[in-house]
């Protein structure tokens, strides 16, 4: 526009400018928020059974673990116990007072105790591999029980 007409209304050209923006009905809003908050409670339901299913596994696996690991000391324990018996057992049998039989008894024990170590040691390894699995862990990495303590009948 030339400043030798600065105000001339009826050579201005007619431009107009908008803007738009959709408005929902009154009560759409609300609606929308009722029908999602719904789908927010059906979602959180199929995946309960689920969570109850894992959560089952994973104290089932920490059990098998647990139980695995006690029988597993025990039985270095009576390994323990059973080297000392064929100790005093071959010490008998060298001054004559039981016979070799004996010996060979204390030395089948001996294998048998040895035998259900090895076959507990391998149900711990698989209950740890299980546990780990269930957690989505490595299968390998270590797991560390909680000691459990006894007080005046507590656990």
């Amino acid at each position: 526009m030339p400043f030798s007409t600065p105000t001339n209304l009826n050579n201005a050209d007619t431009n107009s400018i908008g803007i738009r923006q959709k408005l929902p009905f009154f009560g759409k809003l609300g609606l929308k928020e009722k029908a999602a908050t719904q789908e927010v409670r059906v979602a959180e339901q199929s995946f309960a059974p689920k969570e109850r299913e894992i959560i089952s596994m994973v104290k089932m696996a920490y059990a098998d673990l647990f139980m695995a690991q006690k029988a597993t000391e025990i039985l270095r324990e009576q390994l323990d116990i059973m080297r000392t018996i064929i100790r005093a057992t071959e010490a008998r049998y060298q001054v004559g007072r039981v016979t070799q039989q004996d010996v060979f008894k204390a030395l089948l024990e001996q294998s048998e105790v040895m035998n259900q170590l090895i076959n507990v040691e391998a149900e711990s390894s698989a209950a740890q591999a299980k546990l780990n699995s269930a957690m989505h862990r490595p299968l390998r990495s270590a797991v560390q029980l909680r000691q459990i303590s006894r007080r005046r009948g507590r656990i």
